[in-house]
């Protein structure tokens, strides 16, 4: 790690993110393709709207995409010395394009939260440091964020809210004019489950996933010990078809019981031990725009993975939350700040 450190610390960011900057432009080019070309492949199976394009798993690609746009914009601000340096700025606007049109709840989030959270690293450097070449990026960043919140009202995603909140209604029988077409997730409980167990924010935010959290749990509970202690497995004990509960915190304590839980989460507390450990002694470096996004990514990160799920269980996803997290550690050893 000292080998690390004194060879790399200066451009962590170049040497290890770049490569994350060329696929995420790469998507973004065949979420453009896909679009003008008409071959994209649908998001959701029925009446919600968006693409993910070419790619199999939407979730997962919108996990990726969310947790790497934090790192995208910083490639910009580090690449941007005055307003004509728009070119830089491709790869950011592939990404946000490609998590707009995905139709995604949590794609366009984490659209408004890595804006929102590189315009603060912004600030509050500019303020610290008063760097004139801050200053584009500050405007570029602003215009987006603006844009962003102008179009929300005709993005997929604000039709899907909408789309999702008339499901509910009709499930739990506050409407009579039923959707033209059926909706994604509509069994004999869930009238009963929607009505008791939340309230539509909750099912808005959490997309009914606590329909099968109930499931799952029933499932736990009248489960034997040795099951409760080392888990019931993948998607529990289910009589026909495996189901997630699509969160992976919940699932992973329920795949692998109390013990097994434990163990599988030891090296990520362990880093979390070691990451905090070194935030004690470097607290300054914290507020350079350059943690403050890595940072962001890895909030956002472990926040899909608590709410949304496809990222822990993923491996196409969880491979940049790792690198993401290497990054982050090194960044705050003893030395230079980048």
């Amino acid at each position: 790690m000292i080998v690390l450190r004194d060879h790399t610390q200066k451009n962590i960011i170049t040497i290890f993110l770049t490569p994350i900057v060329v696929s995420m432009t790469l998507i973004g080019v065949v979420y453009l393709v896909a679009i003008l070309t008409g071959t994209g492949l649908d998001t959701y199976k029925f009446v919600k709207a968006g693409t993910k394009a070419w790619f199999h798993a939407g979730n997962e690609i919108g996990a990726i995409l969310s947790i790497c746009l934090p790192v995208i914009l910083l490639y910009g601000i580090r690449s941007t010395k005055n307003v004509v340096h728009l070119v830089y700025w491709i790869p950011a606007l592939l990404v946000i394009f490609s998590l707009v049109m995905l139709g995604t709840k949590v794609g366009y989030l984490a659209i408004i939260i890595s804006l929102g959270l590189a315009l603060f690293a912004l600030v509050v450097s500019q303020l610290l440091t008063k760097q004139p070449n801050l200053k584009p990026s500050l405007l570029i960043i602003s215009v987006l964020l603006a844009g962003v919140l102008l179009s929300t009202p005709y993005t997929p995603a604000f039709s899907n809210t909408e789309t999702h909140i008339r499901i509910i209604d009709e499930i739990t029988g506050e409407v009579e004019e039923p959707m033209p077409e059926a909706p994604e997730v509509v069994i004999d409980e869930d009238a009963g489950v929607l009505k008791r167990y939340s309230n539509r924010v909750i099912n808005i935010l959490l997309s009914s996933r606590q329909i099968f959290l109930k499931n799952t749990h029933e499932m736990f509970v009248e489960a034997p010990l040795i099951q409760k202690l080392f888990g019931m497995g993948y998607a529990g004990i289910y009589p026909e078809r495996p189901k997630l509960v699509e969160m992976d915190f919940l699932d992973l304590f329920y795949s692998y019981g109390i013990i097994g839980s434990i163990v599988y989460m030891l090296p990520i507390f362990y880093a979390f031990v070691l990451l905090f450990k070194n935030v004690r002694h470097h607290l300054e470096k914290l507020l350079l725009v350059e943690f403050l996004l890595v940072f962001s990514s890895l909030f956002l990160g472990f926040g899909i993975a608590f709410i949304a799920g496809h990222v822990l269980f993923a491996p196409a996803v969880s491979i940049y939350l790792a690198v993401l997290g290497s990054v982050g550690t090194v960044l705050l050893l003893p030395g230079e700040a980048p």
